[in-house]
């Protein structure tokens, strides 16, 4: 993948690079979209975005990033790629596009420090979400941001990530989310908490946006074609003698005496409103072994006077270039016919990048029947010089390399697929264990209006019994549903601390407990592989009794530290943090249910916990009626698993801390 012009002239070296946070952040959670992806790409996006490993993620059982592909895209599970929820499709969904091919991220960040700063960060890809992307595709991005250091009025990225956030709006009802809902739990899942934080806060960009020309563009309403002019007009109203078009795929033809329709008509769009000169210097820019129509209208390209040029790996991919053009652009400046070096400035530059190919579905067709649904950016360039475009655009301006109807061939025609991949009639399962041996009854959230069975890891078919499955084993982290005859999906389970799709964790000592607190919001302790020991509806009753060797004075004082830390660290919190915390503090305090501390405080008869609803142990923001709700939902279901419940409070004291 070459190098992407971003919006501040930064260059990226790769696609996953444009998941990271910048320092001080974290990220949040995300929406992608796009034609296909891959779980070797998104595991890499989800642990640049989240900062987490496979194994942090598949035991923190939270969706950080959720992707709405074409339904020709198989389906990525969320075990293959822990963080990831692929949402498929709706059957009933009105699609208005023949595919789905815009490739744009939408990333939320908070600040790691407590405050309640954020960032939003806007990527328009031309590449799908794939390692071949990463490996053999020649493709570009461009990043905007906004954030909460200034009004919304002075970012010059507002109106392009308020526009992209009523793009994926528009998408969101197409798709199943239901992964995504409170699942009617008192405490909801993390996943939800983060993905209605990020909903919401983009809601406030959206409306608080300036109305100002945006970069941003889509093909909706109108096709890209018929945008490019007034777009480009904003950039000056200057006449540019040099254009270059670049597609990783072109219109399929047969052998023509007629330049490629596509390529005509954006030229003499651009001509004809006075972007262009009428001698221009016009390159197309390909894969020589896959051009198509270029290929077989080569001949009567090059009697226009066009030259057709190979497509260029930039230099710091170092030894393995890559050659396979992917990405979708078109660059336009004046060029000094007297500096033969490059070392002038490309004068009233500008660029388009995005996901429409220069084909009559990509680029001259709106969203519809015969159109795909497309997006990208036209962006102004200023300080580049024409030398440098090489290590910006996969292609040399300066080589003088052109090729010959003799050098081009026409490649392997779009693939047409098939639905691969749409909602099922159940979008995720919650589940309730029932026996010591990991026996559990899985219910369906969803529609629920149509038949189907579930399939056991044995191959077995499981029918429902009242509206639920037994599972017989532990708890599985995603089961297949079949439905309609032959249909199959991996559908995640959600566990009883609201995990999605995760891994069963450990129990922990209340030293991890403390580490985990000290770790938030990054991390997640995955060190011990021994399974919880607690089962059923056993709440702390049966806990394993301390050795009569250890010290009371030891766990009472552990717990005393325990309690002065949580306080310490959620008084420090902002409101945006507050759910997630509840959550993560939550399924920690469960993890240490059978320690020697947690029976301890049963053995005392005092509920060791309960300084912590108090007002000097809590932040100020806690006690709005939502916050408090989940807290204490939390609590209480802490102080049940430790056999606290019932027992006398301890009064707060003002100066513990």
């Amino acid at each position: 993948m070459p190098a992407k012009p971003g919006r501040d002239g930064r260059i990226e070296r790769s696609l996953v690079e444009c998941f990271a946070p910048r320092d001080g952040f974290r990220g949040v959670f995300g929406w992608l979209c796009g034609y296909s992806a891959d779980a070797a790409f998104l595991n890499l996006a989800a642990e640049a975005f989240s900062g987490a490993t496979d194994a942090q993620r598949a035991a923190s059982g939270q969706v950080v990033l959720a992707a709405m592909l074409d339904p020709s895209a198989a389906q990525v599970p969320s075990t293959a790629a822990p963080g990831l929820l692929h949402m498929p499709m709706l059957p009933s969904a009105r699609r208005s596009f023949r595919l789905l091919h815009a490739k744009l991220a939408l990333l939320v960040f908070r600040s790691t420090t407590g405050l309640a700063s954020w960032e939003v960060r806007l990527v328009v890809s031309t590449g799908n979400w794939t390692l071949q992307t990463l490996t053999s595709s020649l493709d570009l991005a461009w990043i905007g941001t906004v954030d909460s250091s200034a009004s919304l009025r002075s970012q010059g990225d507002a109106a392009d990530v308020a526009a992209a956030w009523r793009f994926i709006e528009q998408l969101l009802p197409l798709f199943d989310q239901g992964a995504l809902g409170d699942l009617g739990k008192d405490t909801p899942t993390l996943s939800h908490v983060e993905s209605m934080y990020a909903k919401e806060l983009l809601a406030s960009v959206r409306d608080g946006a300036p109305a100002r020309p945006r970069k941003f563009i889509d093909n909706q309403s109108k096709a890209l074609v018929s945008q490019l002019a007034a777009r480009v007009g904003r950039f000056g109203g200057k006449r540019r003698n040099y254009i270059a078009l670049g597609s990783g795929f072109f219109e399929s033809g047969t052998v023509s005496d007629r330049v490629p329709g596509v390529l005509e008509k954006i030229v003499a769009n651009l001509s004809n409103a006075g972007h262009l000169t009428p001698r221009a210097n016009v390159a197309i820019v390909v894969s020589p072994e896959a051009c198509q129509s270029v290929a077989t209208s080569a001949a009567a390209i090059q009697a226009k006077g066009w030259k057709i040029v190979p497509a260029v790996s930039p230099a710091h991919l170092g030894e393995n270039p890559i050659a396979s053009l992917h990405g979708k652009f078109i660059f336009s400046a004046m060029w000094n016919d007297k500096d033969k070096r490059g070392n002038s400035s490309c004068k009233h530059a500008w660029l388009y990048l995005g996901s429409g190919n220069l084909t009559k579905p990509g680029f001259l067709s709106p969203a519809g029947a015969s159109g795909n649904l497309e997006a990208g950016v036209i962006v102004g360039i200023e300080g580049m010089i024409w030398r440098d475009i090489k290590e910006a655009l996969p292609f040399d301006p300066l080589s003088g390399h052109e090729l010959s109807p003799e050098d081009v061939a026409g490649g392997d025609p779009m693939e047409e697929k098939p639905d691969a991949f749409i909602a099922a009639p159940v979008s995720i399962f919650t589940s309730e264990q029932i026996s010591p041996s990991g026996d559990c009854w899985l219910t369906p959230q969803g529609t629920c209006d149509q038949y189907f069975h579930v399939r056991s890891d044995a191959g077995l078919i499981i029918e429902a019994s009242h509206g639920r499955f037994l599972w017989h084993g532990s708890l599985p982290r995603e089961v297949c549903v079949v439905w309609a005859g032959s249909r199959t999906a991996l559908i995640p389970v959600v566990d009883e601390k609201g995990r999605i799709a995760a891994v069963p964790l450990g129990r922990m000592e209340i030293e991890d407990v403390l580490s985990q607190i000290e770790l938030f919001p990054a991390g997640w302790i995955v060190d011990d592989p021994s399974p919880d020991p607690w089962v059923g509806n056993d709440v702390g009753g049966n806990a394993t009794t301390p050795s009569p060797a250890t010290s009371a004075s030891y766990p009472i004082r552990q717990a005393m530290v325990l309690v002065e830390s949580i306080a310490e660290r959620q008084c420090a919190l902002s409101s945006a943090e507050w759910p997630g915390w509840c959550v993560r503090l939550g399924t920690a305090l469960l993890q240490a249910r059978g320690t020697n501390v947690a029976v301890y405080c049963k053995m005392l008869g005092i509920n060791v916990l309960s300084p912590l609803r108090q007002s000097p142990f809590r932040p100020e923001h806690s006690w709005e009626p939502g916050s408090n709700k989940i807290y204490e939902a939390m609590l209480s279901e802490v102080e049940q698993a430790w056999g606290l419940s019932g027992l006398p409070s301890i009064e707060a004291d003002t100066n513990a801390l």
